[in-house]
């Protein structure tokens, strides 16, 4: 943010995006180096903000629009989903 420079752009989501969320700093990294994004093409889609190749680790399937998504504060590795169908998921981020 000091430059002001956009670094890079995600785009995969077929619909608007609806909400984002960066997963909390743990034992292995710093920062959240994971990005959430939530889209009213019914999908959950996860990022790898540092990785040098393909940035989209994976596509969350729902059965409804994606209304947000947020990393469990405590709990490593898990997002928790809601739909505007008014579904709750919780995923586990490295099984999917």
């Amino acid at each position: 943010m000091r430059t002001g420079q956009l670094l890079d752009i995600f785009s995969s989501h077929t619909g608007p995006v609806s909400s984002v969320t960066f997963s909390p700093p743990n034992a292995m990294s710093e920062t959240g180096s994971i990005l959430a994004s939530s889209s009213w093409d019914m999908t959950v889609k996860t990022w790898d903000i540092f990785s040098k190749q393909s940035n989209l680790i994976e596509t969350l399937e729902h059965s409804s629009e994606v209304v947000t998504c947020e990393f469990h504060p405590t709990i490593k590795n898990e997002l928790i989903t809601t739909t505007l169908g008014g579904q709750m998921f919780l995923w586990d981020t490295e099984a999917g």
